[in-house]
């Protein structure tokens, strides 16, 4: 790259940042019982002395999530004109950006662990059978809209200010910009934002790609017929990172939208392979009725604090899982941005927590009440190996139960690494989207800063397998950047309120609507209203339709 081209990128954030993160990483090798204890202490800080607040202030942002987007506000259009990408690309897109590897991960081994927690609603202990019930509901409501929320909070900010104010620009700084006093705008500040912007996808992804890794490697193991070996695992993240790399270099369009296009087919299929082969009556019936649990209980466990047993499962499970997304929202909030364009703001809203939560209910809600049937007939003890640490063996074991195991075992390791190669495309883009100064609408960030992005995301987290960094401890340090991105939730939204009150509080829903078409869309529009169809329908009529 030329030398008068790396002017146009943030070339020492990018470089104090990941020294930070390698030196930050070396630290949690070197010392690993000082660095744990810390990390305890991290953990309990965050989802224990703060759990009040934090379910609180996730009904309030949960309000302002939905209610923004059924406002006449949902109408603006995010760019001119119709959807760059079909409905089905842009939402399988969205969906293995947001869900990623780590989704074909917990499926198999967050029911277990919550039969093993066995949370005490009422008080008092449960049956094992309601709590086999529960776990279900539990897994579900964990992963469901309200924990997709923190995930997604970033997007409207991001998008609004992308394409409604053509703000040239996707750097986590500029948009805080706009909701800071002016006081307090400094260029240290602004660099220390994006630091942790940068330590949040870096640092997530590190963990997710460990894991993922290594329960991938272990099942290509069991496929081949070897011992599980490291060597293995640094194989998938090679594998892996060719793909994203090609994908990267490629673009959205020819890359990414295809990969994620083919997958949700192989998805689907494995989850109509354990229906048929297993107890599928029993598997509906459980996802029915977890439901029912939900419903029953949405508000309890939404405010539960659990005061007086302090059994700690709302700390433990309901507040780390808000915090936990967050950490991944900003770097949801870029790509989300590029692939939006020709969206509404009610779309990017109800299209993102929509297809997240009908992916999650269905990989979650399946493959874990399939484990359970294994479970019940005496197949399988999954909830022993889940005890005895055994994880990384749960998904393999669980695949090969299917007819023609090692076929299946197959096509699951593809479809984990396509997953994993997914969200790993979307954070080097937006990791390089964030690095550019300046990035316009419509445009890719520079090819060789994605692939020195794609290095950094395979490195550090081969590293930190081959050194046997202790993954938890990691992600209390993670963690722990949720703390700035709270308070960076509300400046964003102050910033995107004050602007619409001012150029969008006078104007009427149908005003705002027409602000976004493009010539052909106005001409469509016209047409319609002389037959009296309301512009409600037209706009629903525009949903789907791209370029």
């Amino acid at each position: 790259m030329k030398k008068e081209n790396l002017k146009q990128y943030e070339m020492p954030l990018m470089i104090i940042s990941i020294a930070i993160i390698l030196f930050l990483t070396a630290m949690l090798t070197i010392f690993p019982d000082q660095s744990n204890a810390l990390a305890n202490d991290i953990f309990q800080i965050l989802t224990r002395t703060f759990c009040s607040p934090m379910v609180l202030i996730s009904v309030i942002i949960t309000t302002l999530f939905i209610g923004l987007a059924l406002s006449k506000y949902g109408n603006i259009r995010l760019g001119t004109g119709k959807p760059e990408f079909s409905t089905f690309s842009w939402l399988a897109m969205i969906f293995f950006c947001v869900n990623g590897a780590g989704t074909m991960y917990w499926a198999f081994i967050e029911w277990p662990n919550l039969y093993l927690a066995a949370p005490q609603l009422n008080g008092v202990a449960i049956s094992d059978d309601f709590a086999l019930e529960m776990s279900t509901a539990l897994n579900l409501y964990n992963w469901g809209p309200n924990a997709l929320v923190w995930l997604l909070i970033f997007n409207v900010p991001f998008a609004y200010w992308y394409y409604v104010k053509k703000e040239n620009t996707l750097q986590l700084s500029a948009i805080c910009a706009h909701g800071l006093p002016k006081k307090m705008q400094s260029p240290i500040l602004s660099k220390v934002i994006d630091f942790v912007f940068i330590f949040s996808v870096v640092g997530s992804i590190a963990i997710t790609a460990g894991s993922a890794a290594s329960t991938v490697g272990i099942a290509i193991a069991k496929v081949i017929g070897i011992e599980y070996k490291f060597t293995i695992a640094f194989l998938v993240l090679f594998i892996t990172a060719l793909i994203f790399s090609l994908s990267s270099f490629v673009g959205i369009d020819k890359g990414m939208k295809n990969l994620c296009d083919k997958n949700v087919y192989v998805v689907m299929f494995i989850l109509v392979v354990m229906l048929v082969a297993g107890n599928g009556k029993f598997m509906i019936d459980q996802v029915t009725n977890s439901f029912s649990i939900m419903a029953d209980n949405w508000f309890r466990i939404l405010l539960w604090t659990d005061p007086v047993t302090q059994n700690y499962y709302p700390q433990d499970w309901t507040v780390f899982y808000f915090i936990y997304n967050l950490v991944f929202a900003p770097l949801t909030a870029v790509f989300a941005t590029k692939i939006s364009r020709g969206r509404t703001i009610r779309e990017l809203t109800f299209g993102s927590i929509g297809a997240c939560a009908l992916g999650i209910f269905c990989l979650h809600g399946f493959i874990g009440t399939y484990g359970q049937s294994l479970l019940l007939d005496g197949t399988l003890d999954i909830v022993s190996m889940v005890a005895n640490g055994d994880t990384a063996h749960v998904a393999s074991e669980v695949m090969l139960t299917l007819p023609l195991p090692k076929i299946m075992l197959a096509i699951y390791c593809i479809c984990t690494i396509v997953f994993l190669a997914s969200t790993l495309d979307a954070s080097a883009f937006s990791l390089a989207a964030a690095s550019s100064k300046k990035l316009a609408a419509g445009a890719e960030p520079n090819k060789f800063i994605k692939m020195v992005w794609c290095i950094v995301l395979i490195g550090i987290p081969t590293g930190i397998a081959f050194a046997g960094t202790n993954t938890n401890t990691l992600k209390s340090f993670v963690l722990a950047f949720g703390v700035p991105l709270i308070l960076l939730i509300a400046v964003c939204y102050r910033g995107v309120f004050a602007d619409l009150k001012e150029h969008y509080s006078c104007k009427t829903k149908e005003e705002i609507m027409l602000e976004g078409y493009d010539a052909e869309m106005l001409q469509q529009y016209k047409e319609m209203r002389e037959k009296q169809v309301s512009p409600e329908l037209y706009e629903y009529t525009q949903i789907g339709k791209k370029k």
